[in-house]
């Protein structure tokens, strides 16, 4: 399993122009492969450490498939 963790920054973020900075309180993403497959999936937390707890699952079912694959 291929992923990685992002952010949806809002509009008023100063770091919007960096989906990967971690310095703000935006909401995560990870985004990867699970079974040849293309996933995301909200953090729902918007804390680095619980993010990396969610892409160490790999159990974990794909939501919010996007095409590809």
């Amino acid at each position: 399993m291929d992923s990685f963790v992002f952010t949806r920054h809002s509009s008023d973020c100063k770091f919007k122009r960096d989906r990967f900075c971690n310095r703000c309180n935006c909401p995560k993403w990870v985004e990867g492969r699970f079974n040849h497959e293309r996933f995301r999936k909200s953090a729902s937390s918007p804390q680095v450490r619980d993010q990396t707890t969610i892409r160490r699952m790999p159990h974990a079912p794909p939501e919010n498939k996007r095409g590809g694959g």
